[in-house]
């Protein structure tokens, strides 16, 4: 009966009623079928849940006391969301044509700031478009879900009592209130943090009544912080009772059962290397030479697939994340630590359940076979970064690595093989370390440093790479789905600003343009080599730029290979413990290798939501990152304001300079206000400020006085002045307590440099 309700509803340009359906229907139906004489009760039945079915889906729309087919009105459904430009609904139809090939298919419709009519950013929405171009109308028709429903948000009170504020910036219009019902008022203060279940609007636009969940630590207790900062962009270290009980329900050891169909390699030399403080292993090695002089290396990943079924509690969680958050020193789990420090975590001496991937690799780095299995291992060892580089760089051996120095070895080089042909066919390395904060165990910093990989750490690097192209490989070689990790090629305008800054700070490059920088891997190599070479204290500055005008990486289950990688096929298969698209590709390959049932069976087209919503997260936790950075930085230079530094200045604005300080992570503001001269001209072509008394360019060398980024004022300001910001400072807008404040300081021996290291005072 579906194809029937349908081809009515296709063929009605007007408002239909149930009963006209049902009629219509009949209609279609005899004459189909001559040896029936009426509907019948069940058949009717059958139409009426058809229709409601419908509905329910949003295919069709219930306009007065009839239906229409959505497509055939001026409706669109799709997803509310903001972006730079404002406001949009994204309509998705992408399907799988005749050939199985996926065909991308989404529109986008502006919307106005009063179109929303209530709409918050994650709604499914009707949106009634009227004219097209510039003179589109858009308008949110009505919300068809929610996206409101457990929120965060802090406590405020006003006269008309306590209320909720979300965390969530796109929801900054939204009040919840807080009922004496559903929480104590004796018990509350303002400035606490709380978990609540939105339930109804109240009646009014935007305000909503709530039933609360969980209180968090008040706004000023210093435990919060980390949580606050992941909350503001969405990324939570909840999890549902569902989930908590499913922990519970699984097993810590692996069973007798979950070995069948496994091939064993319990008794094979295997152990995983890591960070020395890492609980959540993922990834082990076994490797060795085989006869005929090729290496065979086994990548053996966790089997989070066999534990996390699709579709339960926990998996639902685990998307909702997509990614475990690291900041502060803290983690913010995708899953529960009983899963991901526990029974999916490669300890050493424990059975454990895995994927792996087999891989023969001849001596010019060329995987010639491999095979995808289920396995069972054994870790021998859980190995530092640390001790493995004494061993292959220093021969000091710890006693406990003595067993494993001859694979160490073989691993060494095989990496090197593996790294040499990824430069060959034009893979991009940067090859500067980057400088990051150190803290205590409390999330405190206490100073910073610079990562730098070593060899065991490329070594690692190499064997994930082979594992996740062989897989990649694998599953587009058999025409199965596949959720790539994609990037594109660099944006040749920001490869265009990074040479026209090196032209104004001195280090002039006119061996390639930008154009042809981003077409050819080789000229952005060169030009890597360039900076890295010519530019002196500029060159981390500089590399760092150049990493900003790549493409950032994503999820799409459409291959446009790896630009950064030079690789035509890639995905990420190695950490399903902390990554969801990892686990996804473990799930393709039950569902298509293994043949095995794992939940709803996975398409290509279900993979453009999972992609673009796990890139998004991904995205979203840098952010958290970036904003604890920030945070982590003012609180730690707040122990040191007064204290003089030597800068770099790497940005300049019509606002102030951004300053790096010479080997710290730390990175600060100096605002106009703090630097002598009454009037600044901002020139954008030269990336200078300018005025009566001085300039500033990118790229000068600075002495710089750490400034409280409460009070903060020109250490040059009269007593007048002074007491003029002291009264203006009590109306003030909250300064930003995540950035680090300087100013310059100036004294006879101590001159502004341009490219060079300036004399220190005496």
């Amino acid at each position: 009966m579906n194809e029937y309700v349908l081809k009515v509803l296709r063929k009605s340009k007007k408002v239909i009623s149930l009963e006209e359906i049902i009629e219509k229907v009949k209609n279609r139906y005899l004459k189909d079928n001559p040896d029936k004489t009426n509907l019948s009760e069940d058949d009717i039945l059958e139409i009426m849940g058809i229709v409601e079915d419908l509905e329910k889906n949003y295919e069709i729309i219930r306009i007065g006391d009839g239906f229409k087919l959505l497509r055939n009105t001026s409706f669109h459904k799709g997803k509310f969301t903001f972006d730079s430009k404002g406001a949009k609904v994204i309509e998705d139809n992408s399907y799988i044509n005749d050939f199985g090939d996926l065909v991308i298919n989404k529109t986008e419709f502006r919307v106005s700031r009063d179109g929303y009519n209530g709409a918050h950013s994650g709604d499914l929405v009707l949106v009634n478009v009227e004219g097209s171009g510039k003179k589109s109308n858009n308008i949110v028709y009505t919300v068809l879900e929610d996206r409101l429903g457990d929120l965060y948000g802090e406590v405020f009170k006003d006269e008309y009592g306590f209320y909720m504020k979300p965390v969530d910036k796109t929801l900054s219009d939204v009040r919840i209130i807080l009922n004496e019902e559903q929480v104590d008022h004796s018990q509350l203060v303002v400035g606490d943090r709380l978990k609540v279940k939105v339930n109804n609007n109240s009646g009014y636009s935007n305000v909503y009544t709530c039933r609360v969940l969980r209180k968090l630590a008040h706004k000023d207790s210093p435990d919060n912080e980390i949580r606050w900062e992941a909350l503001k962009y969405g990324m939570d270290d909840d999890f549902s009772e569902e989930s908590l009980q499913q922990v519970k329900d699984t097993p810590t050891k692996v069973l007798p059962m979950d070995k069948v169909g496994r091939e064993d390699y319990t008794d094979e030399e295997t152990f995983t290397i890591d960070g020395a403080d890492t609980k959540d292993m993922d990834d082990a090695l076994s490797c060795k030479r085989l006869e005929n002089g090729n290496f065979l290396l086994r990548v053996h990943i966790a089997d989070v697939a066999h534990y996390v079924k699709a579709g339960s509690a926990l998996d639902l969680d685990a998307y909702r994340k997509g990614t475990s958050t690291y900041a502060g020193g803290k983690v913010i789990p995708m899953l529960p630590h009983e899963i991901s420090n526990g029974i999916c975590s490669l300890n050493p001496d424990e059975e454990r359940l895995t994927i792996t991937c087999n891989m023969e690799i001849d001596n010019d780095g060329n995987v010639v076979n491999h095979r995808i299995v289920k396995g069972v291992i054994k870790s021998n060892l859980k190995m530092s970064y640390d001790k493995v580089n004494d061993i292959l760089k220093n021969d000091v051996v710890d006693p406990q690595y003595a067993p494993h120095v001859k694979t160490l070895k073989t691993l060494e080089q095989l990496s090197y093989i593996l790294r040499k042909k990824r430069l060959k066919h034009n893979a991009i390395e940067f090859g500067t370390g980057d400088k990051e904060l150190k803290y205590d165990k409390d999330g405190y910093v206490i100073g910073s440093y610079e990562r730098i990989n070593d060899i065991a750490e490329d070594l690692i690097e190499e064997c994930m790479i082979a594992a996740n192209v062989t897989v990649a490989k694998h599953l587009s070689n058999n025409g199965f789905p596949c959720l790539y990790r994609v990037h594109d090629t660099p944006n040749d305008e920001k490869i265009g600003d990074l040479i026209h800054l090196m032209n104004i700070a001195g280090h002039r490059y006119n061996k390639y343009d930008a154009e042809e920088c981003c077409s050819n891997p080789r000229n952005l190599r060169d030009l890597i080599s360039y900076i890295k070479n010519n530019t002196g204290h500029l060159a981390g500055v500089l590399l760092n730029r150049a990493i900003r005008g790549m493409s950032k990486a994503k999820y799409s289950p459409i291959n446009i290979g790896h630009y950064g990688l030079g690789e035509p096929y890639y995905c990420h298969f190695t950490s399903p413990i902390r990554r969801y698209p990892d686990l996804v590709i473990h799930r393709l390959i039950y569902q298509n290798i293994f043949h095995e049932n794992v939940g709803k069976k996975i398409t290509p087209v279900n993979l453009i939501e999972i992609g673009e919503h796990t890139s998004k997260k991904e995205r979203a936790a840098d952010d958290v990152e970036r904003a604890v950075f920030g945070l982590r930085s003012a609180q730690y230079m707040k122990d040191h304001v007064g204290e003089e530094y030597m800068g770099t200045v790497v940005e300049v604005g019509e606002n102030g300079l951004r300053v790096a300080l010479d080997g710290s992570a730390i990175e600060g503001s100096i605002r106009l206000k703090d630097l002598d001269g009454k009037h600044y001209h901002f020139e954008e072509e030269t990336m200078s400020l300018t005025s009566e008394v001085d300039n500033y360019h990118f790229g000068d060398r600075l002495k710089l006085v750490c400034m409280d980024n409460k009070d903060v004022i020109s250490q040059h300001a009269t007593d007048e002045e002074r007491m003029e910001y002291d009264n203006y400072i009590k109306t003030r807008p909250k300064v930003d307590n995540k950035v680090v404040y300087f100013s310059v300081k100036k004294d006879d021996n101590n001159a502004k440099g341009r490219g060079r290291t300036l004399k220190k005072s005496a």
